[in-house]
């Protein structure tokens, strides 16, 4: 069940109905009661999260006994809970935690130099606290354009630069280990937003080297610089350091989390990215069917969907081996269905709405259906010179799309046209896809290669 309509159909009930919100209330309310009681002692979790979550079961409890009165108790936990929250730079509960500490000590005259420790503890923590908000703010400021798009921005890198600038200021002894997680972000980001593989994979290799120091903390977040690691030695072309990579993000991650599907979405890019298809399909089917896949966030669930379309494209070309089976759901694939599944890249005009109409054209070509795919095509120029600009970040793509106006202009034989078209396979070249501008999502499979199948679907077609 994915949201109140189906939950309503499941238990017989009208989702506008009374019946049905009491009993949505009422089983989020034993849901948030048993939150409280989950067990953190068990292997899945590190020590830096087994501590988050029992301080905070423990927080509550302290505010509630500070609430009503309870002085001894509060004054105990709160000196017991502190320690774990300086410990593992829990700056949000050490501020709090040291401010009821000092509320307590300054009515005691024996207290002072107590009193002096905890505001000290309080206004040190709040300064970190400042800087990990300001780091955060700054991350956020950046993606923020890329939730609904995957076209390149030209800003990126500078704007990146700039917060970089401005983070760098922060005295290094306020610099906590929420703050370093941002801060390489950004980072990271500079040099991707740019291109520069080679350089974001050694950004990514200096922060897992600092984020990884203290075993105590939870190694998935070194799985976010791993990921980024593999689309730089994918784009850079090195499948086997990527593979290990894959691997190595993989070990940290729970099966079926975001991030575990994040590293397996990168995966299959660079598996297609080396003409490994058949792996690509056997990697990609179970998780395509889990029932985890309707959770993940929109775009998360919209590549995926991409990467399916191209898997039956290359299904339909033979480069892929079925069983009986798998050949019969395959023959029920329908790119058309593929458009309703994608509302944000369907608006992706420079980013991700590209390889959509490119993977619909060759399935036109599959068809015999080169009317449709004249149309198409045509009404791909226009797009194109509505949306894509003749510059470095569109520069591959606009070459790929000249070559399909050619092939279109020959009446969809390569023949006629060939000069033009090796003219725009040429150009296209000069700008291998490691130094191209343009995101790296876009290449599903890299042009040259796909414009081999394109020509394959024209053989297999006719």
């Amino acid at each position: 069940m994915q949201n109140d309509s189906e939950a309503a159909i499941h238990f017989g009930l009208d989702e506008d109905s009374r019946n049905y919100r009491r009993l949505r209330e009422g089983l989020l309310e034993k849901l948030l009661n048993t939150l409280i009681f989950v067990d953190v002692t068990n292997s899945e979790f590190y020590p830096s999260q087994i501590a988050y979550y029992s301080l905070w079961k423990e927080y509550a409890a302290l505010k509630i006994a500070h609430g009503r009165g309870g002085r001894f108790i509060s004054i105990n936990l709160a000196k017991k809970l502190l320690k774990t929250a300086m410990r593992f730079e829990f700056t949000e509960a050490t501020v709090d935690l040291a401010r009821i500490l000092k509320s307590y000590y300054s009515k005691d005259p024996e207290k002072q130099k107590e009193y002096g420790e905890q505001s000290e503890i309080m206004w040190q923590n709040l300064k970190m606290q400042e800087y990990e908000i300001l780091a955060q703010e700054c991350y956020e400021k950046l993606i923020m354009p890329y939730v609904v798009t995957k076209a390149p921005k030209e800003e990126t890198s500078k704007l990146a630069h700039e917060y970089i600038e401005k983070l760098d200021q922060t005295p290094k002894t306020l610099r906590t280990r929420m703050f370093q997680i941002y801060y390489y972000s950004i980072k990271v980001a500079e040099v991707m937003s740019a291109n520069q593989w080679k350089t974001t994979v050694e950004v990514c290799e200096e922060a897992i080297q600092i984020l990884g120091k203290d075993e105590s903390f939870s190694k998935r977040v070194i799985s976010l610089f791993l990921h980024q690691q593999i689309v730089a030695f994918t784009m850079l072309g090195n499948y086997q350091k990527a593979e290990e990579k894959v691997l190595e993000s993989l070990r940290h991650l729970p099966a079926y989390s975001n991030n575990w599907f994040k590293a397996h979405e990168l995966y299959i890019m660079l598996l297609l990215h080396s003409d490994q298809f058949q792996k690509a399909w056997e990697t990609s089917k179970p998780l395509l069917k889990h029932p985890r896949m309707e959770s993940l966030y929109q775009p998360d669930k919209e590549m995926w969907r991409v990467y399916e379309a191209y898997l039956h494209l290359l299904v339909a070309l033979d480069k892929i081996q079925l069983s009986p089976r798998e050949k019969g759901e395959s023959k029920k694939f329908r790119v058309s269905k593929l458009l309703n599944e994608v509302p944000v890249f369907s608006k992706d005009k420079r980013g991700m709405n590209i390889p959509l109409l490119i993977v619909q054209i060759f399935f036109l070509l599959l068809d015999d259906r080169f009317d449709e795919a004249d149309y198409r095509i045509e009404a791909v120029m226009k797009y194109y010179q509505r949306h894509l600009k003749e510059d470095d970040q569109s520069y591959r793509t606009n070459c790929f799309l000249k070559m399909l106006e050619a092939l279109k202009s020959s009446g969809f034989d390569k023949r006629i046209a060939p000069e033009k078209i090796e003219s725009w396979m040429s150009k296209l070249e000069k700008i291998p896809l490691d130094i191209s501008s343009q995101a790296h999502e876009i290449e599903v499979i890299p042009y040259p290669r796909q414009w081999q199948l394109g020509l394959e679907c024209l053989v297999k077609g006719r």
